[in-house]
């Protein structure tokens, strides 16, 4: 085999790994210890049929019920992965999820949270920027939970506490500068005594 080919082979290898990761995190994916949902058509081949765990054709309702999942699911992946997106190199965890078994023996992510570090910064400038990118992240989603906009306002008041400190900080050394420069010139009169 070519030194090629074996690379070619390598990086297809790679690539197909990276694709089965990934279909393992997809919406409505099994997790391990789940039952696989089956799809099969009738005797005559009509259209697939959507089969529960234990093999029987879900009912309209059941069909339903997996479609709400389903959406649920999607909604829920997709808004605290734009928490995750947003979060402009804060420390998060997760995302973690609360499951529900569908009636397909699929189990869907039907409410979800990602912890964003609220703790503040090492110095005022760090906790300011620190409480503005928190808050981004709170509220990248466009429809912010009632959490995300607590920890929104959360961090509203840690960016009011810093720029506050901070003013002050900065009027200190005004005020400090301003006694420096005023008592250390020299005066006409000390040069010449």
């Amino acid at each position: 085999m070519s030194p090629n080919v074996g690379s070619a082979m390598t990086a297809l290898i790679d690539r197909v790994s990276q694709l089965v990761r990934r279909s393992d995190t997809a919406p409505g994916a099994l997790l391990p210890g789940t039952a696989r949902s089956t799809v099969a058509s009738d005797a005559r081949g009509n259209a697939w049929t959507p089969r529960g765990s234990d093999g029987k054709p879900l009912s309209n309702e059941q069909q339903a019920e997996v479609a709400d999942l389903q959406q649920t699911d999607r909604r829920v992946r997709s808004h605290e992965q734009m928490h995750i997106n947003a979060a402009q190199g804060i420390q998060v965890s997760g995302p973690h999820f609360d499951l529900q078994d569908g009636p397909d023996g699929r189990r869907y992510a039907v409410a979800g949270e990602v912890e964003i570090d609220t703790s503040p910064g090492r110095d005022h400038h760090e906790t300011l920027w620190k409480a503005r990118a928190i808050q981004v992240a709170a509220l990248a989603p466009p429809d912010p939970s009632a959490q995300d906009r607590a920890v929104a306002a959360q961090a509203a008041r840690m960016e009011e506490q810093a720029s506050s400190a901070l003013a002050e900080q900065q009027a200190r050394q005004a005020r400090v500068s301003r006694h420096y420069r005023s008592s250390s010139a020299p005066t006409l009169l000390s040069t010449y005594a």
